[in-house]
Protein backbone atom coordinates (compact mmCIF):
# COMPACT_ATOMS: atom_id res chain seq x y z
CA UNK A 1 0.00 0.00 0.00
CA UNK A 2 0.77 3.53 -0.69
CA UNK A 3 0.17 6.40 1.73
CA UNK A 4 -0.13 9.91 0.86
CA UNK A 5 0.32 12.46 3.50
CA UNK A 6 -1.61 15.80 2.88
CA UNK A 7 -3.83 14.55 -0.56
CA UNK A 8 -5.49 18.26 -0.63
CA UNK A 9 -7.56 17.87 -3.74
CA UNK A 10 -6.68 13.77 -4.35
CA UNK A 11 -5.11 14.95 -7.67
CA UNK A 12 -2.16 12.74 -6.81
CA UNK A 13 -4.53 9.64 -5.49
CA UNK A 14 -6.42 9.57 -8.61
CA UNK A 15 -4.00 9.58 -10.80
CA UNK A 16 -1.62 6.82 -9.24
CA UNK A 17 -4.11 4.89 -8.30
CA UNK A 18 -5.16 4.64 -12.18
CA UNK A 19 -1.53 4.11 -13.54
CA UNK A 20 -1.72 1.04 -10.87
CA UNK A 21 -4.73 -0.32 -10.63
CA UNK A 22 -3.44 -3.41 -9.20
CA UNK A 23 -1.69 -1.35 -5.90
CA UNK A 24 -3.92 0.30 -2.93
CA UNK A 25 -3.68 4.03 -2.45
CA UNK A 26 -4.51 5.53 1.57
CA UNK A 27 -4.92 9.73 1.32
CA UNK A 28 -4.84 11.60 4.43
CA UNK A 29 -6.12 15.36 4.12
CA UNK A 30 -6.75 17.31 7.25
CA UNK A 31 -8.94 19.60 5.78
CA UNK A 32 -12.58 18.30 6.15
CA UNK A 33 -13.45 20.15 2.32
CA UNK A 34 -10.54 18.77 0.80
CA UNK A 35 -10.77 15.65 2.12
CA UNK A 36 -14.18 15.20 0.59
CA UNK A 37 -13.33 16.64 -2.39
CA UNK A 38 -10.40 13.96 -2.86
CA UNK A 39 -13.17 11.04 -2.30
CA UNK A 40 -15.67 12.59 -4.52
CA UNK A 41 -12.76 12.49 -7.40
CA UNK A 42 -11.88 9.03 -6.45
CA UNK A 43 -15.55 7.65 -6.93
CA UNK A 44 -16.47 9.28 -9.61
CA UNK A 45 -13.21 8.31 -11.11
CA UNK A 46 -14.06 4.59 -10.27
CA UNK A 47 -11.28 4.14 -8.24
CA UNK A 48 -11.37 1.05 -5.84
CA UNK A 49 -8.14 0.89 -5.21
CA UNK A 50 -7.52 4.46 -3.50
CA UNK A 51 -9.27 5.42 -0.35
CA UNK A 52 -9.22 9.28 0.95
CA UNK A 53 -9.38 9.54 5.33
CA UNK A 54 -9.81 13.21 6.61
CA UNK A 55 -7.89 13.68 9.89
CA UNK A 56 -4.69 13.98 11.19
CA UNK A 57 -1.70 11.94 9.37
CA UNK A 58 0.69 12.16 12.31
CA UNK A 59 -1.56 10.91 14.56
CA UNK A 60 -2.20 8.08 12.36
CA UNK A 61 1.35 7.34 11.43
CA UNK A 62 1.89 7.60 15.47
CA UNK A 63 -1.22 5.71 16.54
CA UNK A 64 -2.71 3.39 13.85
CA UNK A 65 -0.46 2.23 10.92
CA UNK A 66 1.54 -1.07 11.95
CA UNK A 67 5.02 -1.62 11.38
CA UNK A 68 6.28 -2.41 7.60
CA UNK A 69 2.72 -1.93 6.20
CA UNK A 70 3.78 0.96 3.09
CA UNK A 71 5.57 0.29 -0.30
CA UNK A 72 6.07 4.43 -0.44
CA UNK A 73 5.10 7.45 1.52
CA UNK A 74 4.36 10.40 -0.25
CA UNK A 75 4.31 14.41 1.10
CA UNK A 76 4.10 16.65 -1.54
CA UNK A 77 3.98 19.68 -1.42
CA UNK A 78 4.42 20.65 2.53
CA UNK A 79 3.79 23.63 4.21
CA UNK A 80 7.06 24.19 6.20
CA UNK A 81 5.52 26.64 8.19
CA UNK A 82 8.61 28.44 8.12
CA UNK A 83 7.85 30.93 11.29
CA UNK A 84 9.45 29.86 14.46
CA UNK A 85 5.75 30.57 16.32
CA UNK A 86 4.27 28.14 13.59
CA UNK A 87 6.69 25.16 13.98
CA UNK A 88 3.90 23.22 16.00
CA UNK A 89 2.01 22.58 13.03
CA UNK A 90 5.11 21.56 10.48
CA UNK A 91 4.83 18.05 9.25
CA UNK A 92 8.40 16.96 8.11
CA UNK A 93 9.65 17.24 12.11
CA UNK A 94 12.09 14.62 13.68
CA UNK A 95 9.12 12.18 15.11
CA UNK A 96 6.96 12.07 12.22
CA UNK A 97 9.96 11.30 10.23
CA UNK A 98 10.54 8.09 12.59
CA UNK A 99 6.95 7.10 12.10
CA UNK A 100 7.74 7.12 8.43
CA UNK A 101 10.87 4.85 8.95
CA UNK A 102 8.53 2.50 10.89
CA UNK A 103 6.12 1.98 8.49
CA UNK A 104 7.43 2.00 5.66
CA UNK A 105 8.77 -1.69 4.88
CA UNK A 106 12.28 -3.11 3.98
CA UNK A 107 13.24 -0.86 0.71
CA UNK A 108 9.91 1.32 1.02
CA UNK A 109 9.99 4.64 -0.69
CA UNK A 110 9.55 7.67 1.31
CA UNK A 111 8.99 10.34 -1.59
CA UNK A 112 8.57 14.36 -1.21
CA UNK A 113 8.13 17.70 -3.89
CA UNK A 114 11.96 18.42 -3.58
CA UNK A 115 15.18 19.10 -1.86
CA UNK A 116 13.57 22.21 0.33
CA UNK A 117 11.66 19.53 2.03
CA UNK A 118 14.29 17.32 2.52
CA UNK A 119 16.42 19.37 4.29
CA UNK A 120 13.92 20.72 6.23
CA UNK A 121 13.37 16.71 7.03
CA UNK A 122 16.97 16.29 7.94
CA UNK A 123 16.94 12.75 6.57
CA UNK A 124 17.38 11.30 2.80
CA UNK A 125 14.05 11.58 1.52
CA UNK A 126 13.69 11.32 -2.80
Amino acid sequence: MDFEVGSGKGMFLVAASAERPQHNFLGCEIARNYARLAAARLARAGRDNGVMLQGDALQLFREALPAACAVAVHVYFPDPWWKLRHRKRRVMKPGFLTDVERVLEPGGEACTSGPMYASISTRPWQ
